[in-house]
Formats: structure tokens, C-alpha cells, sequence
């Protein structure tokens, strides 16, 4: 469904009573037309560069016309308190592959309109210098009341600026080749190249249109992409790749098994739910539906959290080696609001800035995972990264406030794959380190033994399909006890010779606790309730159910890592801060 997209730059402090009255007469206008499904409205009226970026990614293929509303000058539009540049405008509106028109209802707008054409907007409408609020207005409302009555981008104009003339003359300009003229005249404009004309006779759509893509397949992309992205890290995908070579056909179901048991569980899991056939129609998450986008939307949560919870642990054990090592009192403030989110705050936070902050501290460092020294660039150099999970933040907040419209599941299903698929491709080294929980552990020391060792009781949670399996890994040395670990080989060594990055609390395994009948139940920390000092957790598999609090008092250890944790961190808190 085509989205007209409507953005005030009124203040919330100050606000404009005309710049209301255009946004509220504008929205009267189209909201009929709306409630048939013929398109979408997406109407901000205090507008910030913030929201522009974030709802024109949001609704990249499905913009048809944006409008800017408000204070401007030649090379920017005045927001309240801060400004947009116009080539990052430009650069938004580029992606958008519907688009037909942007109006930019405000002063002087005339000098940003080559730079969008040049990047391929059909159809521009601007002013070559200030134009009055009131005469702005009147523009505005009744133009789009004409394209409510199905008049064309071009009528619609002749019509809106007829209805200006009424009251002052004005100078219009509507040809390709621009005019010179002085720069005291109020002068209006549509704009196009040559090869657009056409653009201005596009009418608003009389009945629901939203794109229905029978090329699409969901799953197909997701698996294709994984298939190839984890193969540097998979035997078992390597092979299936040269029997593909050799001719043989590698069934969709024995790819899936291949990918996702590559994987540490946690990440595995919420992808097997996406890639499960479901024959019944309501349920499962591998047809186009909001089950699915909510799918989705927990397999890259938990993919950040999982980046998160690697480096705040990869922290702890640096400052534990150094105590000298420096902590920035910035960075620390955006480790302790994370630790202090509640429950709702958590359901839309957006990992990008703590992720980024632990990149920054640790910095210059060696890394546990060796590609997480790059995860600065990745989150703000590499543009199909930032962009999927931009997006992935977005469709998180929006399914969170139930504001996703049956019109638009579809077209987010596809984008939303898309964006695992990016996210993945720079993520997916993921799948070179084993994740395991330590249940147990044995000292090995006996008469006929020059030296000791410890037989460990390790789980490796590395697949989905399958049952697991606990194994002894024997070693000179011990590990974490009652741990969850990210394991690594050593270089050129045997194979129970691992380096270990303990992930505990902030993952934990609960049936290293406790015995249980399953092997593994593991948990993601999700936050701390202040008023009762209990640290709440979710399960990795079902996160909708009850959150497991650590109030019981067996589980006091994991309460005492968080504790001297915050007091490594934070040397003048007890541990009720």
C-alpha cells in the first residue's frame, strides 16, 4: 500500500497555530481515503531529522508522496531546535523506490531541487523564496484536497496554485528548463526532468493496492544467504557445496539442519522457528503474518543481546586482569542505564549505542571474538548493517505499540528477511565459536597421575536438531563451574585444548543449577527489578513466558557475580545501588 508521508516542523514548546491548522486540514482531507485502504498516512507534526531517518527507512518501498512542512532555506529544513541537511533528505528520499513526488512547503526551498532530481525523484515542488505562512497553508490543503478528488500531481498544482492567485500574484514556474528571475519573487515551482513528465499525471490510488509478490517465497532468501554466509565456518554446509557442485540436489530441510546446527543455540533457535513448515494457517512463523514479523523481530533481538552480553563479559574480564584498565564515565553511564532498564524499556531498547560504547572502551584491546574489534565500523561505516538494524528497531517499536496494519505485513515480511540476511552477513562468524554450559566438575588426581586434571561435565549448545549430548572434557587446568562459556580452539592444538570467555550471569544455563530432565534450559539476563534486588531472566526459547527470578536462594551465586560485577565497575556502589 502506498504510504503519502506528511512531516510539521511545528514546536511542541512553541507551536504554530497555522502549521497545525495545514497539518490538521491536510489529514482531514486524505484521512476518507484512508479508512477505505486505498493508502497509508504517515503524519508527524514535530517533525525531527531523528523520525524523518527512521520512518523513511521504516516505509523505504512503500512512499509514494513526502511533503516537508515548516521553516527552510536553501540547503536545510528547520526543525524545531535542530535542522535537516539537504542532501541527507536526498539521500533518504533516493532509496525510495515508489516515490512520485516531495513537496517542500517552505521558504527558499528552490536551491535543494537539482540535488533531487539528480538523485532520481520524478517530480519536485519548491519555492525560490519566502513564502507566508497563510499563503503556504493554502497551498498545501487545497492541493491535496484536489488529489483527494482525483486530480492529477499536475492539476492538483495548477488547482492549489490557482487558489493562491486568488489573493496575491504570485510568479509559478512549470517548465523543465528553469527561469531567472529575482530573487524578491515569491516564486512556485514543479520541477522534473524530461524523461518524468509523465509523473504529472499520477493520480492517488482508488483501492487498496498493496503489492502482492508471487515471487516471493518467504524462507528462500534466508536460507540461501545463511547457506552461503556460514560455510567458511560450517564442514557440514562445505560438503553439501560440493555435492551441489557435483550435481547432486541438496534438500531445503537438510540445508536448514546444516545452518542452524552451526549456530550457538540461542541464535539457532529463533531461526528454526522461522524456517519450521506449518501446515495450519494461523499458526507458525513461515508464511507472511505478524507472528512472523514478531519472529523475526526476537531472532535479531536476540542476536544483539547475544553481541551485547559477549562484550560486557569480554569487559568484565578486563578490568578484572587490570584494574588500572580506564573506564569513560560516558560509557559507564550507558552500561548501568542498560543493567537499570525495566521490563518495558527493555521491549524497545536499541543495543546500537551500548554495543557501540563497549566497542569504544575496549578498543585497542585483544578481543575474545577477534571480529567483534571490528564492530565499530560495522555499526556505523558499513551501510546495509546500519540500515537493517535501524529497521529491525523500528518494526521491534512499532510491533511493540501494535501499530502494524494488515496492509502492510507483507511488504514488512520482506524487508524484515532482508535485514537478517544483512545483519548476518556481518554477523556470521558467530558460528566459529562454540557455545557450552559446565554442569559440573571433577578433580582428576590419583597415586599413578604425575599431574592433575579436571574432567569437565560440558553440554555444547550448538544445535537445534538433534538431541543434545553431555560430553567429559578432560583438561590440566579447570574451567568456569556452573557456567555458560564461549569456547574457542586453540591454534594448532588438539582438540580439548579451548580458550573461554565465561558469558555468566548475563547468560546462564539454570539446569546447571539444578538437575533437571532436559540437558540445557538457558536464559538471557532482561533486567533488574530495583525495589526487590532480584535479577530477572528470560527464557531463550520462549521468551514470552513468566521472566525466572533468581529469588530462590540456591541461586544466590548468580546474584553475587552481579553484584561484584557492578562493584567492579562502579568501586563506590553496594550492591543495593
Amino acid at each position: 500500500m502506498q504510504v503519502i508521508f506528511l512531516d510539521f516542523a511545528n514546536s511542541q514548546d512553541a507551536p504554530l497555530p497555522l502549521l497545525g491548522k495545514e497539518d490538521d486540514e491536510i489529514y482531514k482531507y486524505l484521512s476518507p481515503r484512508v479508512l477505505k485502504q486505498h493508502f497509508l498516512v504517515h503524519r508527524d507534526s514535530f517533525a525531527s531529522t531523528d523520525k524523518i531517518a527512521e520512518y523513511l527507512l521504516l516505509y523505504r518501498d512503500l512512499v509514494s508522496v513526502f511533503m516537508y512542512s515548516g521553516h527552510a532555506g536553501r540547503d536545510a529544513l528547520f526543525l524545531d531546535k535542530e535542522e535537516a541537511r539537504a542532501e541527507g533528505i536526498a539521500h533518504l528520499l533516493a532509496q525510495c523506490p515508489q516515490l512520485n513526488l516531495v513537496i517542500l512547503n517552505g521558504c527558499s526551498t528552490k536551491g535543494q531541487v537539482d540535488q533531487l532530481l539528480q538523485t532520481g525523484v520524478p517530480v519536485v515542488i519548491a519555492t525560490n523564496a519566502p513564502v507566508e505562512d497563510a499563503k503556504a497553508m493554502t497551498f498545501s490543503t487545497h492541493f491535496f484536497q484536489a488529489l483527494v478528488q482525483q486530480a492529477s500531481i499536475g492539476d492538483a498544482f495548477e488547482l492549489a496554485i490557482g487558489k493562491v492567485l486568488t489573493t496575491e500574484k504570485i510568479t509559478i514556474h512549470r517548465s523543465m528548463v528553469e527561469e531567472t528571475v529575482p530573487e524578491e519573487a515569491p516564486l512556485w515551482g514543479i520541477y522534473y526532468d524530461a524523461a518524468n513528465k509523465d509523473e504529472l499525471n499520477v493520480q492517488l490510488p482508488t483501492y487498496s493496492n498493496t503489492p502482492k509478490p508471487e515471487e516471493f517465497i518467504p524462507n528462500e532468501r534466508l536460507t540461501n544467504e545463511l547457506w552461503t554466509i556460514l560455510a567458511p565456518f560450517s564442514k557440514r554446509i562445505r560438503a553439501q557445496q560440493i555435492m551441489e557442485e557435483e550435481g547432486d540436489v541438496i534438500e531445503k530441510g537438510d540445508k536448514h539442519i546444516a545452518i542452524l546446527n552451526s549456530l550457538p543455540r540461542p541464535l539457532a533457535e529463533h531461526l528454526r522457528k522461522l524456517m519450521a513448515p506449518v501446515t495450519s494457517e494461523k499458526q507458525g512463523y513461515d508464511k507472511p503474518s505478524e507472528a512472523r514479523l514478531q519472529q523475526m523481530a526476537r531472532a535479531y533481538e536476540t542476536t544483539m543481546e547475544f553481541i551485547t552480553y559477549i562484550l560486557l563479559s569480554q569487559l568484565w574480564e578486563r578490568k578484572f586482569e587490570d584494574e588500572q584498565f580506564k573506564l569513560l564515565p560516558d560509557y559507564l553511564e550507558i552500561i548501568r542505564h542498560f543493567l537499570e532498564l525495566n521490563q518495558m524499556e527493555k521491549a524497545t531498547y536499541d543495543f546500537s549505542e551500548l554495543i557501540l560504547a563497549l566497542g569504544k572502551l575496549l578498543s585497542g584491546k585483544t578481543f575474545f571474538v577477534e571480529e567483534l574489534s571490528q564492530v565499530v565500523e560495522i555499526f556505523q561505516e558499513r551501510q546495509s548493517f546500519r540500515e537493517a538494524y535501524s529497521f529491525m528497531n523500528i518494526l521491534r517499536r512499532k510491533l511493540h505499540q501494535n501499530m502494524i496494519g494488515n496492509y502492510e505485513v507483507e511488504a514488512l515480511c520482506i524487508r524484515a528477511e532482508e535485514s537478517l540476511v544483512d545483519l548476518y552477513r556481518e554477523l556470521g562468524f558467530m558460528a566459529k565459536y562454540t557455545l557450552a554450559a559446565i554442569k559440573h566438575i571433577d578433580v582428576l588426581r590419583y597415586r599413578h597421575m604425575r599431574e592433575t586434571s579436571f574432567s569437565h561435565s560440558i553440554v555444547k549448545l550448538m544445535r537445534v536438531f538433534g538431541k543434545l549430548q553431555e560430553e567429559e572434557l578432560s583438561m590440566n587446568r579447570f574451567l568456569f563451574n556452573r557456567s555458560v562459556l564461549l569456547l574457542k580452539k586453540e591454534p594448532k592444538a588438539d582438540d580439548n585444548a579451548y580458550k573461554e570467555l565465561s558469558l555468566s550471569p548475563f547468560i546462564i544455563d539454570e539446569n546447571a543449577f539444578d538437575l533437571k530432565t532436559d540437558l540445557s534450559k538457558l536464559y538471557f539476563f532482561a533486567h533488574y527489578k530495583k525495589n526487590s534486588d532480584t535479577y530477572c531472566f528470560k527464557h531463550i526459547n520462549r521468551p514470552g513466558d513468566p521472566l525466572w527470578e533468581n529469588t530462590k536462594e540456591k541461586y544466590d551465586l548468580i546474584k553475587a557475580q552481579f553484584d561484584v560485577f557492578k562493584q567492579l565497575l562502579w568501586p563506590q556502589m553496594t550492591p543495593e545501588q
